[in-house]
This record gives structure tokens, sequence and C-alpha cells, in this order.
């Protein structure tokens, strides 16, 4: 193949890798921004939870016997301190119980107090936290003996927290700017005059590695901006302390003339367990240190801490004095560990992102340049990669919504008065709409062709996301959720259909697997980002982001997909659909397809994964963003697992083996994760991360499994004589919808295992050992084929 490219196909060339590069990178740097000021932000309000209750605990104290709150002397002198100390807190202020303000600090700006409504808890509990676009308030409780008496509000100016991290982050755009640009230049000079054979190759290796290397940049970026956060809690604890005591040391005054010194210390370290010790120092002799007092009076420094110092003396006193409080360094780790974890599904989503933007791009190239000069592979190859950001990106706008639209359905209902089991109509219209439409679209596939399957799915999915953002009642949610179901199902086999008639007989798996990798990487992609975006644009924006990107979606397909031709498989045979089904109903090799493998890995899917496993998690104290974290890890598994085994799978043909292999795979996994209950893993002297790595193991494996089944299951139905027969959409789109019942029926079966076994980890190893015995089932004696291969047609 010889592509000898002119100057200005050249320019076009580097503009249009550019292009990509640039929007791939500018993604990552602002969902890494996103991620960045919304961790920040959760700094900062543990940061001024901590502040504020200093001055509550002071203030407690004095309305506990039954003073009156109005009565209290001394709320500036403890609060402007606070203020002074902290430029991100705008000002202090203590209301009644009836919410007039009674005492407001001098320092800082007037604070307006935010309505209940605009609330939430705090997630340890102690506070409600209050915020509107611009504000972001912290109000803390003040009781006596027997009620609240009145409250405490710290408030913030949301964009000075903005500014922080806008500070981190703005070099990262010049840094993205000059990738992109070394990038584009590495094309033009380099990629463009490598061998034609390789020069797809060497691309997309230059591409990797820019998004690696600005990638590195950025995670040390957000890292850095996490410990920041994580450490501002000890300095403002050790700023605030020394505010407290300033007064002492610019009027000349003596320490020892004051009592209750010590008694302060203590209350500071009582109220921040998370800081190992804080003192007052005066030369190298402790005057005031939190219990336990060191036995030689002197200042203690770890290697494994970090130390904090605010001097009150100039800094050529005779005499130094100066506060210092000391954290150990793994209380900071730990807060960023837990911050920068999330931040994996989020650049797994980014990398997705990247890499299908380079694939289209590549691809679009070579049927515009060369399309005469492809090989036969090429050809198929560039032809499949212009179908996947279509399925990658109509599952993504679906899972924008899951991290936020249970919540919103049940806002509905509730704002209707109706019972709160009325909620889940909107799903199950949503999900009964996706199964009623996939055997219609499988037969009118036959008439139409997959590509206008395609741009019609895309329409109705992207009305239904439409009509989410004007939602105001339930009726309007169930319409809006049957259509995006509608829509989903038909572009669901209008992708099926296009990826099996565009591909030869031995690359029918490999085609296949561009389904798996589009479903689950636009699942974890949808969930990561929407849970991110509707954070700073509200649900109604997601639903208006979600509604652009399937029109220009659609209007993509519209133009790039190959016009389609209506498939002649099965042509001449317009007999009714449900006799098509029985048909395949009475196909002793479908069924076994089915119900031995198909539906069990889904049920598997639905019922251990989604159900049990987050249920005895939650029991063993896991976070629910360390649950998610397992579902990504099996996500990415069966990505590389189908990438991996669909290449051989194609190459031997030997799909029944590969399902075996499957099956068994599952039990393995499913084994193994039962091994958790088991007292060497989960016994209380056993450190928990052997259970988080077992866990990982057996979902991994169970992720590999099903990597196993997902694409070689369609290319072993489609195979076989039945399809030949009645035709290979038609059957793998009644496949699909069979298929489906596997995911109802899950949660279903698990429920009643937990029922009779008991809710716990031995289960799921029963139910691996089913798995094991419906796998050995599955081997049958190869039936007369007549070669699907003879009718694949361009879709």
């Amino acid at each position: 193949m010889d592509m000898n490219l002119t100057r200005g196909r050249r320019v076009a060339d580097a503009v249009a890798m550019f292009v990509v590069a640039a929007i791939s990178l500018l993604i990552l740097v602002y969902i890494a921004f996103g991620e960045a000021r919304r961790n920040y932000e959760r700094f900062q309000i543990e940061k001024l939870i901590s502040q504020g209750q200093v001055a509550q605990s002071v203030i407690e104290t004095f309305v506990r016997p039954g003073l009156p709150m109005h009565q209290f002397v001394g709320f500036t002198p403890l609060t402007d301190p606070l203020v002074d100390a902290d430029p991100l807190i705008d000002n202090i202020a203590a209301y009644d119980a009836t919410g007039n303000r009674v005492f407001s600090s001098n320092a800082g700006g007037k604070i307006r107090l935010l309505g209940s409504e605009l609330g939430r808890r705090s997630d340890d509990g102690l506070a409600e936290i209050r915020t509107t676009s611009e504000i972001l308030q912290v109000v803390l409780p003040i009781k006596n003996r027997f009620e609240t008496v009145g409250i405490l509000v710290l408030s913030s100016p949301r964009a000075l927290i903005v500014t922080k991290v806008e500070e981190a982050f703005l070099p990262l755009v010049s840094i993205a700017a000059i990738g992109s640009l070394l990038f584009s230049l590495y094309v033009v000079v380099f990629g463009q005059n490598a061998p034609p054979n390789r020069r797809a190759r060497v691309v997309a290796i230059a591409f990797a590695l820019k998004f690696i290397v600005v990638s590195a940049f950025v995670v040390h970026t957000l890292l850095s901006v996490y410990t920041q956060g994580a450490q501002a809690r000890a300095k403002a604890i050790a700023d605030s302390l020394a505010q407290r005591l300033d007064d002492i040391v610019n009027y000349e005054l003596s320490f020892d003339e004051f009592t209750g010194i010590i008694a302060l210390v203590d209350d500071y370290k009582r109220l921040n367990p998370e800081i190992r010790a804080a003192a007052l120092l005066i030369g190298d002799k402790i005057r005031a240190h939190s219990a336990p007092v060191p036995p030689d009076n002197k200042w203690r420094s770890l290697a494994n801490e970090f130390e904090f110092q605010v001097p009150l003396t100039k800094p050529d006193a005779a005499v130094p004095i100066h506060v210092v409080v000391a954290m150990p360094k793994d209380v900071v780790y730990k807060q960023v560990f837990r911050s920068g974890k999330n931040f994996v599904a989020l650049f797994v989503a980014c990398a997705f992102i990247a890499a299908l933007f380079m694939g289209v791009a590549r691809s679009l190239q070579y049927v515009s340049m060369a399309a005469k000069d492809l090989d036969t592979e090429e050809k198929e190859k560039a032809t499949l990669n212009l179908v996947k950001p279509v399925f990658f990106l109509a599952v993504f706008i679906e899972h924008l919504n899951y991290a936020f639209l249970p919540q919103l359905m049940h806002e509905i209902v509730a704002h209707s008065h109706m019972s709160a089991g009325y909620a889940s109509l909107p799903f199950l219209g949503y999900y009964a709409a996706f199964a009623l439409s996939l055997i219609p679209a499988g037969r009118l596939d036959g008439r139409v062709g997959s590509r206008k399957l395609i741009i019609v799915g895309l329409l109705l999915a992207g009305l239904g996301i439409s009509l989410l953002s004007a939602l105001s009642t339930l009726e309007m949610a169930i319409m809006a959720r049957v259509l995006a179901g509608l829509g989903q199902g038909t572009l669901f086999i209008g992708v099926q259909s296009y990826v099996l008639a565009n591909s030869s007989a031995n690359r029918k798996t490999q085609a296949g697997s561009a389904i798996v990798f589009g479903f689950q990487a636009g699942m974890i992609a949808g969930m990561a980002i929407g849970s991110l975006l509707v954070t700073y644009i509200d649900a109604s924006g997601v639903f208006r982001l979600g509604t652009g990107i399937a029109f220009i979606t659609m209007l993509y397909a519209a133009a790039v997909l190959p016009k389609s031709e209506p498939s002649l498989a099965g042509a001449g045979r317009p007999r009714a659909a449900f006799l098509d089904v029985v048909a395949m109903l009475r196909n002793g090799p479908f069924l076994k397809s089915m119900f031995l493998i198909g539906v069990p890995a889904k049920a598997v899917l639905t019922g251990v994964l989604l159900f049990a496993l987050p249920m005895l998690l939650t029991q063993q104290g896991y976070a629910r963003e360390d649950i998610g974290q397992f579902t990504m890890v099996y996500a990415g598994a069966v990505i590389l697992a189908s990438s991996l085994v669909s290449t051989y799978a194609d190459r031997s043909r030997q799909t029944e083996r590969i399902l075996v292999a499957g099956g068994a795979l599952t039990a393995v996994g499913l084994v193994i994760v039962s091994l958790v209950g088991l007292d060497m893993f989960a016994g209380k002297d056993v450190n928990p991360a052997w259970m988080t790595g077992l866990i990982v193991v057996g979902v991994s494996v169970i992720g590999v499994a099903h990597g196993f089944i997902n694409a070689p299951v369609v290319t072993h139905v489609a195979d076989s004589r039945i399809a030949a027969e009645l035709g290979v959409a038609n059957v793998a789109s009644t496949y699909r919808l069979i298929e489906r019942f596997g995911h109802m029926l899950g949660p279903v079966m698990m429920g009643q295992v937990f029922l009779f076994f008991g809710a716990s980890w031995a289960s799921i190893g029963w139910v691996g050992a089913g798995i094991l015995f419906l796998t050995i089932l599955f081997p049958s004696e190869p039936e007369p084929l007549e070669s699907s291969e003879e009718d694949t047609v361009v879709a």
C-alpha cells in the first residue's frame, strides 16, 4: 500500500492530529481540574468544621448550665483570630434558635445566612453544609444540656477556593498545548515518512506517549493540590492557636501570669484527633503541651510527621516563642489516597475518549485518502473504527445520568405526593422498551439497513434525554425513559448488525469486541464524568449536554458511516416474528448457548457483582466509592480479556472451547471471592488489605471470564445453522433479548440464595459451583453448519 502524501495533505494531517491531541488533553485537564476543585472544597469544609469547633466548644461551655447565649462575652476576640489566620474564611457569626443574628466577628465581610433547604449533612455528621454558587457555609449547632439554642456559621466564598485550584492548574493548559504541538510536528516529520504498514502504529505510539507524559504532569498537580488541602487543617490549627496567644506576646506579658493555657492546647488536640500533638514553646522548653506531656519537657520532632510552626516573636528575638502542631504523615497520605483513587475512573474515562478520538481520526484519513489502496484487512479495521465512538457515546450519554437519576425520580414522586414505589416506573419503562425494541430492530435491519437503525436510535435516545431536561411530572419522566430505551435498543441492534456485516468471517469476534469495549468503556466514562459534572452544571445541564452529544453523534453517523444496503440474509421469508423465535427456542445449540452460558453470565454480573457484593462489602465497612472501584476493576478486566481473546477466537474458530473456559473461570472467580469469609482473610487481626486484594483478584478473574464470553458467544450464535436460516441480525437480536432475562433474574435469584443459605460469602461460592455445573453441560456435538460467511454483506 503506497500512500505518498502531498504537502497540503501533510498540513491537513498535522492540523487534524493537533486538534485531536489538544481536545483529548484539554478534556483530561478539565476533568482533573473539576475533580481537584471538588476535593479541595471538601478539604476546606473539613478545615472549617475543625476551626468552628474551637469556638463552638467555648460557647457551649458557657450555655451548658442554662445561661442565655446572648450574654456570652468575648465572641469577637474568639473568632477574629480564626478569620485573620485563614484568608478563605469570610466571616463567622452566631444565630439564636429563631434565626436572629446574635454575634458576628469584626474581621472579614458581612455574612448572610443561607436557608436550610440548601443544606446537607457533612460526611462525619458534625455539621450542616449549605452552599450556593457563590458561598459555602458550615453550620455548627450550639447546644446546652437540653436543646439546641443556636448555630455557629462559618462562611467562605467559593470563588476563593476555585482560585486556589486554578493557580495550580493554569500551567497545565500550556503544557497540553505544547504537547499537542510537538505531537503534530512528530506526525509530519516522522510519522508520515514511516513505511505505510507501520505508519498507523508509529502515530498511535507517539499519541500514547504524549498522553502519558501530560497525564504525569496532571497527576502530579492533582496530588500536590490534595496534599496542600490535607495539610491545611493542621496548619489552620497552628495559625488559630497562635492568633489566640498572640496578644500576650505583643503586650510583652508573661505566660506565667495566665491560667488555662494548657487547657486551651488540650482542647485543640481533643477537637482535632488527627494531630499527634500541639504545644507552645518558649525557647526549647515546653510551656504548654497537649496530653501526654513528654517526660523531659522538650518537643520531639519525628521523621514520620509534618510539623507546622507559627512564630509569635520576631525572628531576632532573644527567646523565640512559637506554636507548633504535629500531624502524622500517614494521616495526610490516607486523605490524599482517598481523594486520588476517585480520580482513577475519571482518568480511565479520559484515556478511553482520547483513544477513540485518535482511532476515528486515523480511520477517516485512511477512508478519505486511500480507500482504493487499502488492503481488505486495513479497510475493515478503518470501517469498524468509524462506528466505535457511536456506540461508546450512546452508552456514555445514558450513563451520564445514573449518578443522580434515581434521586431525581424520588424527588418528583415526593413532590407529586405519590408512594415512593412509583419512582421505579421510569426505570422499568426504560428496560422494558429496550428489550421490546430488540427483535423488531433486528427484523428491520433486513429492510432498511444498520446505518438507518443507528441514526434513528440516536434520534430517539437524544429526544428521551432532552425531555428529562424539562422534567416536571412522573408521566413525562416515564415517556422520556421509554423513548431513551427504544433508542438505545434500536441503536444497539444497529451497531451489532453493522459490525457483523462489515467484518469477514475470520474477524467477527474482534468486531464484536468493539461492542464490549463501547459498553464497558462508555459505562465507566459516563458514570464517572456524570457524577462530577452534576456538581457544577446541575442535573438539567447534564441532560442538555447529553442531548447535544446525542445529536452531534447522530450527525457524525449520518456523515461518516457508509451507506448501508438491507441485509439479504433470511430474505423472502415474510413470516411473523414469533415463528422465528419459536424456531430458535427449538434449536438445541441456540438454547445451550443462551441458558448455559449467556444468561448465567449476565445473572452473575447483576446478581453477584452489582447486588450481593456491594451488600457484603457494606457490611464489612467499605465506603461507597470503594465499592464502585471494584466495578471498574471488573469492567477493565472485561475490556482487556475481550480484546485479547477475540483475535484467538477468530483465528482458531474454537468459540465453544473459549466459552467453556469463560464459564469455568467465572466459577473460579466466584470461589475466590467466597474465600473472603474465611477467618484467615476476615479475622480481627488480619490486615484489611488481604481482604481487598482477594476481592480484586476474584473480581478480575470474573471480568476476564466474561471477556471470554461476551463477544465470542455472539460469534458462536451467528455461525450457527439457525442463524444461516433466519438471518444473523434476527438471531443475534433475539439472543440479546433473551439474554436480558439474565440481568433481571440475577438479583432475584441471588436474593433467594441469601434467603436459604444466608447473606454470607460462602453463598457466592455455591453460586460458583452452580455456574461450573452449567458449564459442564454446555459442550455439544457439532451441528452441520452452513457458514453465515456467505451471507455477510456490507451493512
